[in-house]
Order: structure tokens, then C-alpha cells, then sequence
């Protein structure tokens, strides 16, 4: 599950929307660039759905 502002109670992203090379992983808390999109369905319980995961720099 993903959280931010813009989607209250949560986003859900599968691994594969993780723009990683490699294992594509995150870790609790880390931040991420979400691009979103709300599909008018329910996907696994979450209003909105990820579409891109980019992992910020430390």
C-alpha cells in the first residue's frame, strides 16, 4: 500500500509498476514519485491505483 495526500487510505501498487533495475523492492516509509490513477473500481480494497513508482534518491 502506498499513501499520500492525494489518495487517502492508500494506493495500491504491485511490484511490477516499480521503476527499478534488478529486484524491484521498497522498503517501509521509503519515498517514492507516484503516478496514479483512479480506475472507479476497487483494486484490492484501495480506490486508487499505481500506474508508476519511481524510488527517490537519498
Amino acid at each position: 500500500m502506498l499513501d499520500s495526500p492525494e489518495t487517502p487510505g492508500g494506493c495500491f501498487g504491485h511490484f511490477a509498476d516499480i521503476e527499478a533495475d534488478g529486484f524491484r523492492t521498497l522498503t517501509p516509509g521509503q519515498q517514492v514519485d507516484l503516478t496514479w490513477e483512479a480506475p472507479g473500481f476497487p483494486q484490492d480494497g484501495y480506490d486508487y491505483r499505481a500506474v508508476s513508482i519511481a524510488p527517490r534518491s537519498a
